[in-house]
């Protein structure tokens, strides 16, 4: 496998982080790092559509129709959440409210973002070859994209990197995913790698989304369920805009969010008519497509007038 992707694992070398040609993640080890490993994770074929997200009950309509309009907004996202609680999966569904029609750069380590634009460009960190992440980062400042996404923040050097794209307000929106479990541990993460509290406001929302375990005692088995158990705006003080309550299985809007005003600006509009707006969409979303292209192609068109694509093409 690591000779097809022109890679090699050897005693020297004895571990392997890479990308299968079908896009699966391929991870594997020997002595003396272990007796022997080799994992294969696979992704799906199609990205979930935001309606397959609602329907599996990780958001809801409402909820979704308040994130349609951040990403149509300049408003820079992060999404965190334990492993494999489905973090990026939510950041490639968002990506369909985002024009067909701009530039995207893609800053990553292990290529995980799939979304249907056509104006993307992806760059990949490469350590064997001393290309980091950050570097890639420098690299994009001269491209002028529309939107910036960098990958997964797992340290200070990549937190750094994500942070001289927000601080250089290059692009009309900036995303990225970290492992953190509350909006609360995600200001304290990105302390410890050094940014500061006022640096950490130019992120606008923070949507946190957990893997759960829950019971049923008449079952007497576990069942898995991947929720989005909170949405925040950061600033002087973090506002909790969406909660998940444990006890409905509900995400439950808590407050209103001032984020909503700078969405109205953007559009050229009274803050009632974006408020109108998000009522409109939340009803809206119920008759577009469950899949991901036709999801994306009934935004394009309902929202922005442009051509979307075809099925064979995302």
């Amino acid at each position: 496998m690591a000779r097809a992707l022109g890679r090699h694992i050897t005693v020297q070398n004895p571990r392997l982080d890479a990308m299968l040609s079908d896009g699966s993640r391929l991870h594997a080890s020997m002595p003396p790092i272990s007796n022997g490993e080799l994992t294969i994770r696979k992704f799906r074929e199609k990205p979930f559509s935001p309606n397959e997200l609602c329907e599996n009950a990780t958001l809801n309509a409402r909820a979704l129709a308040y994130l349609s309009l951040l990403m149509q907004g300049d408003n820079s996202l992060l999404v965190a959440g334990n492993t494999a609680s489905g973090k990026t999966t939510t950041l490639n569904a968002l990506f369909s409210f985002v024009p067909a029609n701009e530039r995207i750069i893609i800053t990553e380590e292990t290529p995980e973002i799939n979304i249907p634009h056509r104006h993307q460009l992806r760059l990949i960190a490469n350590k064997e070859m001393g290309i980091t992440l950050k570097s890639l980062v420098y690299d994009s400042l001269r491209m002028r994209p529309d939107r910036m996404i960098v990958g997964e923040i797992r340290n200070e050097e990549e937190a750094e990197a994500l942070f001289d794209v927000l601080l250089a307000g290059q692009a009309r929106g900036s995303y990225a995913t970290m492992h953190a479990q509350s909006t609360d541990e995600v200001i304290q993460r990105l302390l410890s790698f050094g940014v500061s509290r006022m640096d950490i406001n130019s992120i606008d929302c923070v949507i946190v989304q957990r893997r759960m375990l829950t019971y049923s005692m008449k079952k007497k088995q576990n069942v898995e369920i991947r929720r989005i158990v909170s949405i925040s705006e950061i600033g002087e003080k973090t506002n909790t805009i969406f909660s998940y309550n444990s006890k409905t299985n509900k995400l439950e809007e808590c407050m209103e969010s001032r984020l909503l005003q700078g969405v109205a600006n953007s559009f050229g509009a009274e803050l009632a008519a974006v408020k109108e707006e998000m009522k409109r969409r939340e009803k809206l979303f119920h008759g577009f497509a469950m899949d991901a292209p036709g999801f994306y192609n009934n935004v394009q068109k309902e929202f922005y007038g442009l051509k979307g694509t075809s099925h064979e093409e995302y």
